[in-house]
């Protein structure tokens, strides 16, 4: 196992935050992911900055850290997509910009009335910009009022940012939290929103997958995933 760590992957260098590359051979790893500016480092598990893998003398070239080694990394200083291509038994490195195909929303937010109507971003996949995941524990607060269960996404582009005129919602009024489908309306109508009934309050998580039609999976938090 190879996982990529950093503020330019993740904000933090802490390992269970880093992202697990895709091996694609033998000793050889490829991860496509959009990078901010920042370093990053190459570690084997999550659950230690080390041992690991840091820059080498030449350019494209690896060397193992172990476990007494400082923390070595790999500087972004444009932030882009990127495409990381990892070999262990040549021992080399390849980081390149990419113009891999992007979705049309650069950010997605959750909004409803369990967030008071705020627009609440949700978090882009390094490795695939087209899924958004989120993580909530619908619970109502004293005073909620009776839309408390509705909600719907803003969307995000280059050229717009979150706000009313530019949503996805559900495809009929009052749809329940299983309702997969989305359609994306400019402007305010129709308005259609997903909608939780009270006996259905609690932790969920969901994902938004940008690949074909837009999709919406909204699924109750197992007790595993909360481990």
């Amino acid at each position: 196992e190879l996982y990529l760590v950093g503020p330019a992957v993740s904000d933090s260098w802490k390992a269970d935050d880093a992202i697990a590359m895709t091996r694609t051979d033998v000793g050889e790893f490829k991860a496509t992911l959009r990078f901010k500016t920042g370093n990053f480092s190459l570690i084997l598990s999550q659950a230690a900055l080390m041992p690991g893998y840091a820059p080498g003398e030449k350019e494209g070239e690896l060397v193992y850290r172990d476990e007494k080694a400082p923390l070595a990394w790999w500087t972004i200083d444009e932030a882009h997509l990127y495409e990381v291509r990892v070999n262990l038994i040549k021992m080399t490195i390849r980081i390149k910009m990419t113009d891999a195909l992007l979705p049309d929303y650069t950010g997605i937010a959750f909004v409803g009335g369990m967030t008071g109507w705020a627009f609440v971003p949700m978090t882009v996949d390094p490795l695939d910009p087209f899924q958004f995941h989120y993580g909530m524990d619908i619970v109502p607060g004293e005073g909620a009022g009776s839309d408390f269960g509705e909600f719907k996404f803003a969307t995000q582009s280059d050229t717009w940012g979150f706000d009313w005129s530019y949503n996805l919602k559900a495809t009929e009024a009052n749809a329940p939290y299983t309702s997969t489908g989305m359609t994306f309306v400019k402007g305010y109508d129709p308005d259609n929103k997903w909608f939780l009934k009270a006996s259905e309050y609690g932790p969920y998580k969901i994902r938004i997958d940008l690949h074909n039609d837009p999709l919406m999976f909204m699924t109750p938090y197992e007790e595993h995933d909360m481990i």
